[in-house]
């Protein structure tokens, strides 16, 4: 094997490499902006447990607020699941 082919062999492995990077950051995009989302609802707490919010054009209390996902207590006891993203905006 020559100098040359084993340089065509590792550009190829790199080119690969980005690709797989770029898809898989895109298929991740949204898992890791809701964790992302819940470590800054952690760190600031602008939403405690408790707390009358307005998410969606729906209001409610926050009843558990977890790493990925708050649970809103509307009237006549409904709950709402809202993605700490949702809740972030």
């Amino acid at each position: 094997m020559s100098f040359s082919q084993v340089r065509h062999i590792g550009v190829s492995i790199l080119a690969s490499a980005g690709v797989i990077g770029i898809v898989v950051g895109f298929a991740a995009q949204k898992t890791l902006g809701n964790h992302i989302a819940g470590i800054q609802i952690a760190i600031t707490q602008p939403i405690r447990v408790d707390d009358v919010i307005i998410v969606e054009d729906e209001w409610g209390w926050m009843e558990k607020l977890y790493f990925k996902v708050g649970i809103v207590l509307q009237p006549k006891e409904i709950q709402l699941k809202e993605s700490n993203v949702t809740l972030w905006q």
